[in-house]
């Protein structure tokens, strides 16, 4: 996706789980100014809090979603959020969470489903093919660099909350030193081990 590139090529190149999420955190970041943040935040934290509260059930919840998500007129970022919505309301179902965490997992999973959108959807293909051998070792892959990624991802929700349009919205500072040229000429190519 435009604006994705870095953390692609450094899929692609076989970087450290570490190393692309400091790439896609910093994509995200971009992602979210460009498009305006979260849109509906709050409209989609009262829903949630409305089931929550007994108010409405899930199924109303879902139904609600769904009729947010064809007024918006496919906008992507919108229609991500509603995504990031519902699974928050699957979650419901299963348990409920405390109401401070409301707007907080909401941005998180917001975040999360940007990323797959814009970066695993794209790219999981062209790995399975070109760097993996088959679709399990790619999301073995996927969950490392996932895991790399989560505590960036909750500091950049954080900031979203705060700032939900997003204007002034930057990605947490680096916090995985950048390799520096010698050690990518000394990394093997293809697997192979230097002698």
């Amino acid at each position: 996706a435009p604006g994705w590139v870095p953390p692609a090529r450094l899929s692609k190149g076989n970087a450290p789980p570490a190393e692309i999420a400091e790439a896609i955190v910093k994509c995200l970041a971009a992602e979210l100014r460009r498009g305006g943040g979260f849109p509906r935040i709050a409209e989609l934290r009262d829903l949630h809090r409305n089931v929550a509260d007994g108010q409405i059930d899930v199924r109303t919840g879902f139904e609600q979603l769904q009729v947010l998500e064809r007024r918006s007129g496919g906008a992507l970022h919108l229609s991500v959020g509603c995504q990031a919505a519902r699974a928050i309301l699957v979650r419901f179902a299963e348990r409920q969470p405390a109401a401070a965490e409301f707007v907080r997992d909401l941005a998180a999973e917001y975040c999360r489903h940007l990323v797959q959108h814009r970066l695993f959807g794209r790219v999981r293909a062209v790995l399975v093919g070109e760097c993996f051998t088959d679709a399990d070792a790619a999301q073995a892959w996927e969950e490392e660099v996932l895991l790399a990624l989560e505590p960036n991802l909750i500091r950049l929700a954080d900031r979203l909350v705060a700032d939900p349009t997003a204007h002034k919205l930057r990605a947490p500072h680096r916090r995985v030193a950048r390799r520096n040229t010698a050690d990518l000429l000394n990394q093997p190519i293809f697997g192979e081990v230097p002698e």
